[in-house]
């Protein structure tokens, strides 16, 4: 019975661990991530999605990213 509850103490001393940083998450997304150009042929509609999706990588990555 002794051993039953240090092994169920063991086993959740182990759930209050910490986990991974999200940055570590974001880091990696950000070394993928790849910002859109746009030119003037593309339509209103398109060019408002690249804008938009540039901006999701701005506020995730902030201004490391380059430009492709």
């Amino acid at each position: 019975m002794k051993a039953l509850l240090i092994t169920s103490m063991l086993l959740l001393a182990a759930c209050g661990t910490p986990q991974a940083p999200v940055a570590v998450v974001a880091d990696t997304y950000c070394q993928a991530a790849r910002k859109i150009t746009w030119s003037i042929d593309d339509t209103g509609a398109t060019i408002e999605q690249i804008v938009r999706h540039n901006a999701g990588i701005d506020r995730a990555c902030g201004a490391r990213t380059k430009t492709s």
